[in-house]
């Protein structure tokens, strides 16, 4: 699934670059970044209202909008960038351009996944203990804990492996 959804973003991002950069000469990069920017935070949006049981083709539908607002903000912002420097710099400015970006999207992605692991450490052992309780699970192997609606911080360590076998 996950390379669907990368060929879904590509496809968005492959059919607006192109256009967005011809009509970027002809009117001007800020609009078109500005409007970009705008349609990335209403796909990221709707990407927060997905329920848990999303149907796929709506999925894909919100990755096509990032896809098509992300093509939409590169080849503007490009241009913006290498027309704001003299000719002979230009090389030096898409080096440091392609820089920036290859060091800048590891780094946001980290970003992006230590915030996810913090909010799942805040919920999940919760989660995980209020529904092993609701299925009997830790009835059938008698364990107790003092207070139920706290996590599952009560069970021996060396019980995380068979729970998370169950």
């Amino acid at each position: 699934m996950g390379r669907y959804l990368y060929d879904t973003f590509q496809c968005g991002n492959l059919l607006l670059g192109p256009l967005s950069g011809r009509l970027s000469d002809r009117y001007g990069a800020r609009y078109f970044a500005t409007i970009a920017m705008i349609l990335t935070a209403v796909g990221f949006f709707l990407l927060l209202l997905l329920p848990v049981n999303f149907k796929y083709p709506m999925f894909a539908l919100v990755i096509f909008l990032d896809g098509l607002s992300m093509g939409m903000f590169m080849a503007p912002n490009t241009a913006a960038i290498m027309n704001s420097l003299p000719p002979k710099h230009r090389g030096a400015g898409s080096g440091m351009r392609a820089t920036l970006m290859n060091v800048g999207s590891p780094i946001s992605m980290a970003v992006i996944f230590t915030l996810m692991v913090i909010g799942l450490n805040a919920s999940m052992p919760a989660a995980l203990y209020n529904g092993l309780v609701q299925n009997g699970i830790l009835l059938r192997l008698r364990i107790r804990c003092p207070a139920p609606r706290l996590s599952a911080t009560c069970l021996p360590r060396s019980w995380g492996t068979i729970l998370w076998l169950l």
